[in-house]
């Protein structure tokens, strides 16, 4: 039994949870706005709130998919060292995304686990689906 017996499991179900948590994100996200204006806001000031907010839940899910194609698609299922960063950005955005909406933490958090936590394995994914389509060959 190699390595590969765990990661592949272990970063198919970070991914999930990772998924299941913006969905968590998205289906409550109003709490969050509400919470983090002022006491008397504006029409102008949630809407622009909502729109932020929107925002970041579609680009971690545009991540996310970025990140299924790559996986599912075989381009990185067996790159260690990869999966590794999966796993762990997988799991700490999960667990950050829990506790906006569990403790209704302002919405601009979302931003923050977006940037730290999607962006840069997306893009790490990214360029390696390019390298195997581009290329014809694995990067590693």
């Amino acid at each position: 039994m190699g390595v590969h017996t765990f990661l592949v499991p272990c970063r198919f179900l970070t991914m999930l949870g990772h998924f299941l948590a913006a969905l968590l994100v998205f289906f409550s996200y109003r709490d969050n706005l509400v919470v983090s204006l002022r006491f008397e806001y504006t029409d102008a000031e949630y809407n622009d709130a909502n729109i932020s907010m929107l925002a970041a839940i579609i680009l971690t899910f545009i991540c996310l998919a970025v990140q299924a194609i790559g996986f599912f698609g075989g381009f990185t299922m067996f790159d260690v060292a990869l999966s590794m960063l999966h796993c762990c950005c997988h799991v700490v955005a999960s667990i950050l995304l829990s506790f906006a909406v569990i403790q209704k933490w302002h919405y601009v958090t979302a931003w923050y686990v977006f940037a730290f936590f999607s962006v840069a394995p997306a893009l790490l994914e990214l360029a390696a689906i390019l390298s195997v389509v581009l290329l014809k060959k694995r990067r590693w």
